[in-house]
């Protein structure tokens, strides 16, 4: 790609021409001087044009090569020479310089042949719409040049006045003046056309400016050191017809760019025009060559472009360490960015101090110097919001970006929301987690979390029933108020308890109490059939009552466990007590007092003992009364007959504890009787002598419940009594 640069070219179509003339002049400067014309008025008026010299131009370099853009390519001829920066004649001390290097065997051009010069000099400025007649202006000027020099083949001296030096036509006898070549040695003066005096330092002539060394007046190419005016040096060019260069110049295979209207070498940023009339930012380094590829400048990397040199800017993908490529990022600068960076609205991340677009996780301080964590796509772009990356969810603000650990609230839909949670990492956590020190529940696979009762499995490897607080979700323990009803969980699983619980009764008094929580959990209160036994609890404590207490207008007495002390306790607790005790006998004393005992028997013995009055004498002698005799004794006790029916309408009955249910007709014969010993309804139990095992060794008392055993006998006629006073002492 060529480097398409504008420049000024005016003149330069010129440089081939005088190119040519110069060539020219060479090749024929030892032509004889028989060929010469020497008439006076031939010779006055080449030195007339010679003195009109100064309206010509000295023609641009005849190396100068246009590229395709306009610019010109310049081989340096030499390199820089120091000079000061002034026009000046030749002084004295440097005449015998001068005349040591312009011998009387040297062949000169008289004023003709530089008159010739400065006319192909002028012909090769005027602009032409063609190839061709920039060609036949170069003919017709190289065909004057020659003629020029033919007639001018005079000798030339220099002379020295009043310290100035002349260069003076001894075929003429005029002085020379404008520019004159020195072709033994290839070199070229310049005369004042007024003064006629040698020109030394810096000359400005035909709108070109020149530079002729002060010690000899030669006329410099090439780079040269001069004084810019203001005490300061400045490196310019000069081509081979002397002329300062100014624009973008290509000199030796290298771009330079010579500033208007100093000549002065650029160095460092500078913003030019592309050859479609754009413009680029290119740099020049110390030397004034434009650079190329990936350079370091004032701490700065930048990319100039290999074939135009044009400084880059935006995402460029550069070769990295071994051969493995990396994208960078160059500001509006040029300059090659590290670290956060903000680009069109897009975050994005750059290492220091490769400079390599950064994907992945990164940990990085903020503003604040708080440290977060981020996650840059493919495409090195910030990640906002919800996001699924190896099967772990992650959630990045939608702000910030940075990564969430801990507690997050999300959106489910419109108005409704879910707490999850993040672990160190930035996953979702699901299930049951210990967040400092504390159990949550998260449920899978959505990870919201969870409150209120729960399942689960506690840490002592059993399935409970937990609780989580609704505001906060963490796992409850201990004594806890829960939508009006008392709860308590275990103190490390947070497990729900239930049944009989030990637990603060005065944080203050430091006291305890017992209470007694149901299969929900919930604390009860006042009356309370549990298992076997009558309880009562404070109504407003719960606490649990022992001892004699008086509840309303009665005193009641409990054990020091809390049961009630009452007929129908009594009764129950004597069947318990003999449990593998009593075998099943009929003929037997049938109340158990040889060990062996009946239905019957038993039932009289324990409401007897119970409390009831004494069975009558004759029943007593064949051990209690039967199934059939014994009703009218429950009335007599208290007891009322509050159902009776078979199987059609036995499940209009609903057991309830102390009932005590006969089985059988009115005989007697085959009957059976039982007391409710515990629960109530379908889960109600019975307890009673029977021979269920076939009369088995110590088997006799059994307890079943009671809608199994009404099926297993066959759904048998019932007749149920009941205590009117259940609480009775």
């Amino acid at each position: 790609m060529a480097h398409a640069d504008t420049v000024d070219t005016t003149g330069q179509n010129s440089n081939a021409i005088v190119k040519s003339v110069v060539k020219e002049r060479k090749t024929n400067r030892d032509v004889d001087s028989k060929n010469v014309t020497e008439k006076n008025g031939t010779t006055e008026s080449a030195t007339e044009v010679s003195k009109n010299n100064s309206s010509n131009v000295h023609a641009n370099s005849a190396s100068a090569e246009k590229n395709s853009t306009g610019q010109e390519s310049v081989t340096s001829p030499s390199s820089a020479t120091t000079v000061k920066s002034s026009t000046m004649t030749a002084s004295s001390s440097s005449l015998e310089q001068v005349q040591s290097s312009s011998s009387s065997h040297s062949q000169s051009l008289s004023n003709e042949g530089s008159s010739a010069i400065s006319k192909a000099a002028s012909a090769s400025d005027e602009k032409s719409g063609s190839n061709s007649q920039i060609k036949s202006k170069a003919k017709i000027a190289k065909v004057a040049a020659v003629g020029a020099r033919a007639k001018a083949k005079d000798r030339t001296k220099l002379v020295k006045k009043n310290g100035r030096v002349y260069r003076y036509n001894t075929q003429t006898n005029q002085y020379v003046t404008g520019f004159y070549t020195d072709n033994n040695q290839n070199k070229t003066y310049y005369y004042d056309p007024a003064s006629a005096m040698m020109v030394v330092g810096q000359k400005q002539i035909n709108n070109y400016w020149y530079d002729f060394a002060r010690d000899s007046g030669v006329m410099q190419t090439g780079f040269q050191i001069l004084n810019d005016g203001d005490h300061r040096t400045k490196t310019v060019y000069y081509n081979e017809i002397g002329q300062m260069l100014y624009g973008q110049k290509k000199i030796n295979g290298h771009w330079y760019l010579f500033s208007r209207p100093t000549g002065s070498r650029q160095t460092g940023f500078h913003t030019v025009k592309t050859g479609n009339n754009k413009l680029k930012l290119v740099y020049y380094n110390n030397n004034g060559q434009m650079l190329y590829g990936q350079k370091k400048i004032n701490n700065h990397w930048y990319c100039l472009m290999g074939s135009t040199g044009e400084v880059q800017t935006g995402f460029r993908k550069l070769s990295g360490t071994d051969h493995v490529s990396k994208i960078v990022y160059y500001s509006k600068y040029g300059q090659m960015l590290y670290g956060r960076q903000n680009i069109s609205g897009k975050q994005y991340f750059f290492a220091a101090p490769s400079g390599a677009m950064q994907t992945g996780f990164h940990t990085l301080k903020d503003k604040n110097n708080n440290k977060s964590t981020y996650y840059y796509g493919d495409n090195g772009q910030m990640i906002y919001g919800e996001r699924k990356m190896n099967n772990h969810w992650y959630y990045f603000d939608k702000s910030t970006g940075a990564m969430h650990i801990g507690f997050t609230k999300l959106a489910v839909q419109r108005n409704r929301y879910k707490t999850v949670y993040y672990s160190k990492y930035g996953q979702m956590l699901y299930n049951q987690q210990k967040i400092d020190g504390t159990w949550y529940l998260f449920a899978s696979p959505t990870g919201a979390m969870q409150t209120g009762f729960h399942r689960v499995i506690t840490l002592d490897h059993k399935r409970n029933m937990v609780y989580y607080d609704p505001k906060s979700g963490k796992m409850l323990h201990n004594q806890q108020h829960i939508d009006k009803y008392w709860y308590v969980f275990n103190g490390s699983t947070g497990a729900m308890l239930t049944g009989f619980q030990r637990v603060t009764d005065s944080k203050v008094k430091k006291t305890k109490k017992v209470v007694y929580y149901n299969s929900n959990g919930h604390m009860l209160y006042g009356w309370q059939q549990l298992y076997r036994h009558r309880y009562y609890f404070n109504t407003v404590t719960g606490k649990r009552t022992t001892g004699k207490v008086r509840i309303g207008k009665r005193t009641y007495s409990f054990s020091k466990t809390g049961i009630l002390s009452c007929w129908i306790e009594r009764t129950i607790n004597w069947f318990v007590k003999r449990r593998g005790t009593i075998t099943y006998s009929m003929y037997g004393s049938r109340n158990g007092s040889d060990g062996t005992a009946d239905c019957s028997g038993s039932m009289t013995q324990a409401i007897w003992k119970a409390g009831a009055s004494r069975p009558a004498s004759d029943s007593l002698r064949w051990g209690g009364y039967n199934t059939v005799s014994i009703r009218p004794w429950l009335t007599k006790n208290g007891f009322k007959n509050v159902a009776s029916g078979n199987a059609d309408n036995a499940s209009k009955y609903s057991p309830r504890y102390g009932d005590v249910i006969i089985w059988g007709d009115l005989t007697g014969a085959a009957g059976h009787i039982m007391i409710v010993s515990q629960g109530a309804g379908n889960k109600a139990n019975v307890i009673s002598t029977c021979g269920y095992n076939n009369d088995a060794y110590h088997q006799a008392i059994q307890e079943f419940n009671y809608n199994w055993y009404y099926d297993y006998d066959d759904k048998p006629s019932f007749h149920v009594y009941r205590l009117n006073d259940m609480y009775k002492a």
